[in-house]
């Protein structure tokens, strides 16, 4: 890797902790309006039921984004090793 990469790559992670941050804040603030609109205790999403709060959008949100994030980024630097001349 050469010095050039580095800041980038911190400017990535970064932006990626950034995303996943505001998905938990737009989460929380998504479940603390459905809560409190509809009056809603519990939902359920992928099979799997969850009560409506600001604590479980947030986390919702959070592990949505930081999953497709990780896996996307993960991609990315996989297929960024391979050789250019021997694909």
């Amino acid at each position: 890797m050469t010095d050039d990469q580095i800041p980038g790559g911190r400017r990535t992670i970064a932006l990626s902790l950034a995303i996943v941050v505001l998905a938990g804040v737009f989460g929380g603030v998504l479940g603390a309006v459905v809560s409190r609109q509809t009056g809603l205790e519990a939902a359920t999403v992928a099979a799997i039921t969850f009560t409506v709060s600001p604590g479980s959008f947030a986390l919702y949100g959070v592990v949505a984004a930081g999953t497709f994030l990780v896996t996307g980024l993960g991609v990315v630097v996989a297929l960024s090793r391979f050789d250019d001349g021997e694909i």
